[in-house]
């Protein structure tokens, strides 16, 4: 009986000992993988890779930093698993902190795709649905695409995402129009302007338009004027002008 439990308890060590090998091995690829592609990207904070959960930063940047239109999503892998965490340690609720999980395990995987799309686009979808049903292959995955170049063509479309996003931000915020309509010349309105004193300007500078009018057609008459007085009076010194 004593040889039975001893043996139980000798297996039951061994494969504590297996998983914690296993787990380590598994870590040291991860690390490894992201931090030559992060270096080889010439990322900033490569020492990163080596720091779990934080490391998901490093795949933020690597694949463009956008996901659904929501720039910063390095951040939201980082921060969203302490934030679910959180709920569920506190109590708040399985109702809040389990579709939360659902949602971030979606977006997780939709990056991990991006990822491997970026550095091994034909192996991206096996890559995928391997990482999905066995865990363990996701640094294995990583480690093999360590030393890829990245296809710009996909990676560029990505980056752009992240520059339309910018773009849209910067025309959201900016408070400045251009109107087209002024026939005089274009000018430009802030939209909080109040509508009486846009259309205060527009009488100003209609009133300018008809003061210039007004004295260009003086001086043609002055000219018209001196130019009368000289064809009648061709020899005279003096001419009278008749404003």
């Amino acid at each position: 009986m004593g040889n039975i439990l001893a043996v139980g308890v000798t297996i039951v060590i061994f494969i504590i000992l297996l998983l914690i090998g296993l787990a380590i091995g598994l870590y040291i690829l991860n690390s490894l993988g992201l931090y030559a592609l992060a270096k080889n990207r010439g990322l900033d904070n490569c020492w990163l890779a080596w720091i779990p959960i934080i490391n998901l930063y490093l795949i933020g940047e690597l694949t463009g930093n956008v996901m659904w239109g929501i720039k910063e999503s390095r951040w939201i892998l980082v921060l969203a698993p302490f934030v679910i965490g959180f709920i569920t340690m506190t109590g708040i609720g399985v109702i809040i902190s389990f579709p939360l999980s659902i949602a971030y395990s979606v977006y997780y995987f939709m990056v991990l795709f991006r990822l491997y799309r970026i550095y091994n686009q034909n192996n991206a979808v096996l890559f995928l649905i391997l990482a999905i049903l066995f865990p363990v292959t996701r640094p294995i995955w990583i480690f093999i695409i360590r030393n890829k170049q990245p296809d710009l063509v996909i990676l560029n479309k990505y980056i752009n995402q992240v520059n339309e996003s910018n773009i849209i931000s910067e025309q959201n915020s900016n408070n400045e129009i251009v109107n087209p309509v002024d026939p005089i010349e274009t000018t430009t309105i802030n939209r909080r302007t109040d509508p009486y004193e846009i259309k205060m300007k527009h009488e100003n500078l209609s009133d300018e338009s008809s003061s210039l009018n007004e004295i260009n057609q003086n001086i043609e008459e002055i000219n018209k004027n001196a130019q009368k007085e000289i064809d009648e009076n061709p020899k005279d010194g003096e001419i009278h002008l008749h404003l």
